[in-house]
């Protein structure tokens, strides 16, 4: 009998009917937290100005009022490392930063976190830069 009931769990669980657990680890009435799309891994910035960075949201849209958007240099995400913080606009899934502000062979991570009536946890990512 025990085997059938983890077989029984081990089939819905791949067949999706467990799903409202995926979010477990959120708080009740918390957005989900952004989906950083780039960069990753290594970025080439020979010749750029610019570097953009892309996100993507889940959740509920309208409860967002901005992004708390943040560079850091090196992997970790501690207020000493910080080297540029912004407030961007709910309505845009993307931001511009000078090429300058990065140095070549340098890691960095960047973060990201919706502000408004339901905050997001914090979402991050590294990566490395060539120029």
């Amino acid at each position: 009998m025990k085997k059938w009931m983890v077989l029984s769990l081990i089939v819905l669980a791949v067949m999706g009917a467990v799903a409202p657990f995926a979010y477990a680890g959120r708080k009740a009435g918390e957005q989900p937290a952004p989906r950083l799309l780039s960069p990753t891994d290594l970025v080439d910035l020979t010749g750029k100005d610019k570097l953009i960075f892309t996100w993507g949201t889940e959740g509920d849209r309208s409860a967002i009022t901005y992004y708390d958007f943040k560079i850091y240099k090196g992997h970790e995400t501690f207020e000493a490392g910080l080297i540029r913080r912004e407030k961007v606009a709910a309505s845009d899934s993307s931001i511009a930063i000078e090429s300058s502000l990065f140095e070549n062979g340098g890691t960095y991570a960047w973060q990201m976190r919706s502000m408004g009536l339901r905050k997001s946890r914090s979402a991050y990512s590294i990566f490395k830069v060539k120029k």
